[in-house]
């Protein structure tokens, strides 16, 4: 079962910030998680909320505010470390890539057109030099996903839901997906074989602690997203199988 440093490692530095990455890196976890937004200007940054407010204390949208301003506001955070800012997706991923990292990029539509919000994830990873290879995208928007498929079929594409009962089977299979994204508190013994079967790979969010699977099989996660993932690796070796 792969920990996927969710908001990048958002229990150890501030959440989704250049920093995540290198704590990320330095602690030898493979996979990292973003949220990708949009700036007033049509340029993808990362950051999670439709309000900057929680991480920033300014009550702005994120889609009211031009990435050059927005890049320039520092993130509130707990932690004694160097102060960090809003990055953009594309100065994101050339950092992750950098330093080895698969990403899992999610992309938020917040309150607008989700073909801008698609478009927009797409300049910055086009422009990053990437590969295929080295991202999924993956979105709680059933449009965006599918608007995905159709103009990047060679895409790697997760669908995120609360619950597996949300989507229909045929929807499923017309989006071609990789995995799905389950919220953990909802998801079942049946959910997971059901996803299998289908040849879904299975990734979990937010999992803090080994306790919240309660009795789910292991063997049939994938992965989980967890904002602690050295402490909830540890936690997993440490288990007898």
């Amino acid at each position: 079962m792969e920990c996927i440093a969710h908001r990048g490692s958002a229990l150890r530095v501030p959440e989704n910030s250049l920093a995540g990455i290198k704590y990320t890196a330095m602690m030898d976890i493979k996979q990292i998680e973003c949220d990708i937004s949009v700036a007033s200007d049509d340029i993808a940054v990362i950051f999670h909320d439709e309000s900057l407010r929680r991480m920033t204390g300014d009550p702005r949208s994120v889609l009211s505010v031009s990435s050059e301003e927005l890049v320039t506001i520092p993130l509130i955070s707990p932690f004694r470390s160097v102060t960090q800012y809003i990055p953009t997706a594309l100065d994101w991923m050339q950092e992750a890539s950098r330093h080895g990292l698969f990403m899992h990029l999610e992309i938020k539509v917040h309150d607008q057109e989700f073909r801008r919000a698609v478009d927009a994830a797409l300049r910055a990873f086009d422009g990053s030099g990437l590969t295929k290879d080295h991202v999924r995208f993956s979105s709680f928007s059933f449009e965006a996903i599918k608007y995905l498929t159709s103009i990047r079929p060679e895409l790697s594409l997760g669908l995120a839901v609360t619950q597996y009962s949300e989507i229909a089977d045929r929807s499923i299979e017309e989006l071609d997906l990789e995995s799905m994204h389950l919220q953990v508190e909802f998801v079942t013994r049946e959910h997971l074989q059901a996803a299998q079967e289908r040849g879904l790979t299975v990734c979990l969010y937010t999992v803090n602690e080994l306790s919240i699977l309660g009795d789910l099989p292991l063997q049939a996660i994938e992965a989980v997203f967890t904002d602690d993932p050295v402490t909830l690796r540890g936690a997993i070796a440490a288990l007898k199988f």
